[in-house]
């Protein structure tokens, strides 16, 4: 028997109407097994107790394979729960709908861009192994970006454009790649540029230095996309082989020595602003 959305409903006490039906909350970049078997299967089970009440757009980076295996099944697909629990063996199966659909981000890259217009859209989850997350510096302005950092930082510039930069509009995150966090220290230098005290900073005693808040003027997400260009245009380097660790390249310290305007996405006021970061840093 194929499975489908018309034979689901022959088999489960589900409405399966009623789960179809539900709205795109979740963009979702990758399609492997941990993913359907983790944040897919939580997403489904609290749909179907009508906790969540979202599905899943899932973004395969390629096009190999296609998307037709999960077009054919209506996003469908079983998963096998094998193990102890309370002490007793047990072995069940549980037929997953929380795919709505599958997108090649290669040929589809227009449908991505479509759900960051989505009031509905609220979670991102990713996968897409630590090959994925590498940073590619023509994705700053690819047309289609090939790297999951290039793909997110595209969408969440559509969508910031789409909502006017509203926070009501933000996305939560959820990278599941097995790599050391490395935005930690981007963050920790947005914090000190703003002039905001948090534990670490304390530790550090980074609010005694004179170059605590020299960036105040401007909002944090001023300084993070200051941060993010400078990291595409090869000034700064994230070390993902030391926690948290950012680094001035050699092309950073001749910026230092010469420095020269950046218009790309902020326009005027980050080279006046460079010499207190890399000083910082």
């Amino acid at each position: 028997m194929m499975l489908n959305k018309k034979t689901y409903a022959t088999i489960t006490t589900e409405n399966v109407d009623a789960l179809f039906a539900l709205p795109e909350k979740v963009l979702q970049f990758g399609t492997g097994v941990l993913l359907r078997g983790l944040p897919d299967y939580f997403i489904d089970k609290a749909n179907k107790q009508g906790l969540f009440n979202g599905r899943v757009v899932v973004v395969k980076s390629t096009d190999q394979g296609g998307a037709d295996a999960y077009g054919v099944q209506d996003g469908l697909y079983t998963i096998l729960e094998k193990g102890i629990e309370n002490g007793t063996p047990i072995e069940r199966t549980t037929i997953n709908a929380s795919i709505s659909r599958v997108v090649s981000a290669k040929s589809e890259w227009d449908e991505v861009l479509k759900c960051a217009a989505s009031k509905d859209m609220q979670v991102i989850i990713s996968n897409t192994t630590e090959v994925g997350i590498t940073l590619v510096p023509s994705d700053a302005t690819a047309f289609f970006p090939a790297s999951f950092p290039g793909k997110l930082l595209h969408f969440l510039m559509e969508r910031y454009r789409v909502f006017g930069g509203s926070e009501d509009a933000g996305m939560v995150i959820i990278p599941t790649e097995l790599i050391s966090d490395n935005g930690i220290k981007l963050k920790e230098i947005v914090f000190a540029l703003t002039g905001k005290v948090n534990a670490i900073i304390k530790a550090h005693k980074t609010d005694t230095q004179p170059l605590f808040g020299c960036g105040s003027d401007f909002e944090e997400r001023y300084w993070m996309a200051l941060l993010r260009q400078v990291l595409v245009d090869g000034l700064l380097s994230k070390d993902i082989e030391t926690y948290g660790i950012v680094k001035i390249t050699d092309s950073g310290l001749d910026f230092i020595e010469n420095p020269k305007s950046f218009r790309k996405v902020m326009g005027k006021g980050k080279a006046r602003y460079m010499d207190k970061v890399s000083k910082l840093l």
